[in-house]
């Protein structure tokens, strides 16, 4: 295998780990502005309003400013303005990701020119990115290696670092070194088929 063709397989599982990334960051962000409305509709709902009238005067205010903090802290922490934005990235990779796929079926028009125009608009992706969290990025390169690939390189990520995985990098070495850096290029290590690489 050529080394033009050795990193053209490189950008691609670059490239689809990206995708999972982006579509996982979007999901978390999603999940808590859903969860932010809903209790803002639950506290500025009637059945509140009818408690808050048969209650003490500090239960009331209490309550009373349950919504305008949860606003607050949307607003604040921007749970959707960042899933608009990891949407729209993920958006970036899954195009460059089919205008890739033709070389993946057949190698015989790839040149290095076209691995470089590819390196290039991964590139200019990566530019507009907030940092990633390693974590995510992990699990993001597991469920790759899983429905894609044939090849067992998957990276332990325990039940803490997958709960802290979107706010903070926890022990990440640790996972690193009980895992090689998966070659997807190796013999047998791909499926003839990777369209269930971003199902």
């Amino acid at each position: 295998m050529s080394e033009t063709y050795r990193g053209f397989y490189q950008q691609l599982f670059g490239v689809r780990r990206s995708v999972r990334y982006h579509q996982r960051r979007q999901s978390y962000f999603e999940a808590w502005h859903t969860c932010i409305a809903a209790l803002q509709v639950i506290f500025g709902s009637s059945a509140v309003a009818a408690l808050l009238a048969n209650s003490d005067t500090w239960v009331g205010v209490s309550l009373a400013a349950v919504p305008p903090l949860l606003a607050a802290v949307d607003l604040v922490f921007g749970t959707s303005r960042r899933a608009t934005l990891h949407a729209a990235l993920g958006r970036r990779f899954l195009h460059l990701e089919a205008d890739m796929v033709p070389h993946e079926a057949d190698s015989s028009a790839l040149s290095s020119e076209d691995l470089s125009r590819f390196r290039q608009r991964r590139l200019s992706i990566e530019a507009d990115e907030p940092p990633k969290l390693r974590v995510v990025d992990l699990l993001s390169h597991n469920d790759l290696v899983r429905s894609a690939y044939t090849h067992d390189s998957i990276y332990p990520i325990g039940p803490f670092r997958r709960a802290c995985g979107h706010v903070c990098d926890v022990n990440v070495d640790k996972a690193l070194s009980n895992a090689a850096p998966y070659q997807p290029f190796e013999s047998g290590a791909a499926h003839t088929s990777h369209g269930a690489a971003n199902a």
